[in-house]
């Protein structure tokens, strides 16, 4: 904003970039990866990674308008999902029984990754540079005085990826030589046998002296595996639950974006800056409001959560149907959706503990991004989980730009006139967009019920 002069809508308008980038493209990359395997989405993230970060990095240094900056965020965004995808896929596949961990542990290094840029590598002399610019729009250190150099970290960024890709790449093409491998020895000795939800990707059926037909090796694709895929795929798009749990996602995971992107400008809004006393203990700064250290804060609790909810859904769902104790995981994701609710009414109540609401949030967002695919591939199976939960994301990107223009609207007409008094009044610039993401929150609660109690239940779906 201080650099580019962007207001809190071209700010918006950004983040909507990413999220279209991120979430409306995963369902054409879900579907390839579940027919040409994860080597094409390792391909995909190399080819959009470098050029997206290099855009970024001429228009913040030249000042060029938010459409370019849109633009290359935009590219940032699916490469970022084909990459996230190659890995989630290839693990949810090869552990098929493992379903809460096989997706968590994916999830929580794709989380962590911010916590590691954000917390230590940006913090390295190599991306920082002197100003005296505004340090609550900019990760800073307070000590130093010396901010963030952004046109560094987007180069640095560009060549990180591509090496990253690279190996991303090379490792996914053993996978699909492998997944090769076994669909040929499979269709060679078992003609009729489809593989289940709970057929691993990879086992030991091959062997070092088994013969593989040359007839059947020379396409990783068959026809009847075309025609199996998009008919469970049709079956899912014909199911109720599906619009359903789709309506919930929407509501609950649309603000949740939200709320990382806007988390700079909601630390200079929400509460009173010297009464930040549990941030004050947690991150042990003077400064409370340093966007970087929330951001870690928030990352590093989003990161226990993915780990938690992906060991104990796991945990439950390999108990036994008549065990004393087991908790559903549609439990463990009301707790999730309870935790997000308590995080956005400290906002809408002007709430002074903003690290507290860090805290509620974070835990929130990751354990709802891996309780959500753990029910797709629950429900509708491993075998199309790359179309399901491809399309499942579409309701972030399509949530996120939503609010986002609401809080935009919101922030620009009531929050930016008296930015820089911190007073009570304040709570009436949110209140109305906060209120708004709360009711949603409880929307996606009785959504998620109806679901479970309803169409689930009468499926004897155990979940």
């Amino acid at each position: 904003m201080e650099d580019l002069h962007y207001d809190q809508f071209m700010i918006n308008i950004i983040s909507g970039a990413i999220a279209i980038g991120m979430y409306l493209t995963l369902p054409v990359l879900g579907y390839l990866a579940d027919l040409h395997g994860p080597v094409i989405l390792a391909a995909l993230s190399i080819i959009m990674f470098c050029p997206g970060y290099l855009l970024a990095a001429y228009t913040y240094k030249y000042k060029m308008s938010y459409i370019h900056m849109a633009v290359s965020f935009c590219l940032i965004g699916c490469a970022t999902s084909a990459c996230y995808f190659c890995s989630l896929l290839t693990c949810a596949k090869i552990y098929p029984e493992r379903k809460g961990l096989s997706i968590s542990v994916p999830v929580t290094f794709y989380g962590l990754s911010s916590l590691i840029l954000s917390g230590f590598v940006f913090k390295l002399p190599l991306f920082q540079k002197d100003s005296s610019i505004n340090p609550d729009l900019l990760i800073s250190d307070a000590t130093n005085k010396t901010t963030l150099d952004t046109y560094k970290v987007f180069v640095g960024l560009s060549i990180m990826y591509l090496i990253l890709g690279i190996v991303n790449w090379v490792s996914s093409v053993f996978v699909t030589i492998e997944k090769h491998l076994l669909f040929s020895k499979l269709n060679c000795n078992y003609p009729t046998q489809q593989t289940s939800e709970t057929t691993p990707l990879l086992n030991d059926v091959l062997e070092d002296n088994d013969i593989i037909d040359s007839s059947e090796s020379d396409s990783f694709l068959n026809p009847d595996q075309i025609n199996d895929h998009n008919k469970n795929f049709k079956n899912f798009l014909n199911d109720n639950s599906m619009y359903l749990l789709y309506g919930a996602f929407f509501f609950l995971a649309g603000p949740l974006e939200f709320f990382i992107t806007n988390i700079a400008t909601l630390i200079n809004i929400v509460g009173i800056k010297d009464n930040d006393i549990i941030g004050s203990i947690l991150i042990n700064s003077n400064e409370t409001n340093e966007i970087s250290l929330h951001v870690t804060l928030f990352s590093l609790l989003s990161t226990i959560s993915r780990l938690v909810m992906g060991y104990l859904s796991d945990y439950f769902l390999n108990k036994p149907k008549d065990s004393k104790f087991k908790v559903s995981v549609i439990t463990l994701l009301i707790c999730c959706i309870f935790s997000a609710i308590v995080g956005f009414l400290l906002i809408t109540l002007n709430s002074s503990f903003f690290s507290l609401i860090t805290i509620f949030v974070g835990s929130a967002y990751g354990g709802i991004f891996t309780l959500f695919p753990t029910i797709a591939a629950t429900v509708w199976g491993v075998e199309i989980l790359g179309s399901t939960w491809g399309l499942f994301l579409s309701a972030p990107a399509l949530g996120s730009l939503f609010f986002g223009l609401l809080y935009a609207y919101e922030y620009d007409h009531y929050c930016k006139v008296s930015i820089s008094k911190f007073q009570n009044d304040f709570i009436y610039c949110l209140t109305f967009p906060f209120s708004v993401m709360t009711l949603g929150f409880i929307t996606s609660l009785i959504l998620v019920i109806l679901c479970w109690k309803t169409v689930w239940r009468a499926r004897q779906i155990d979940i």
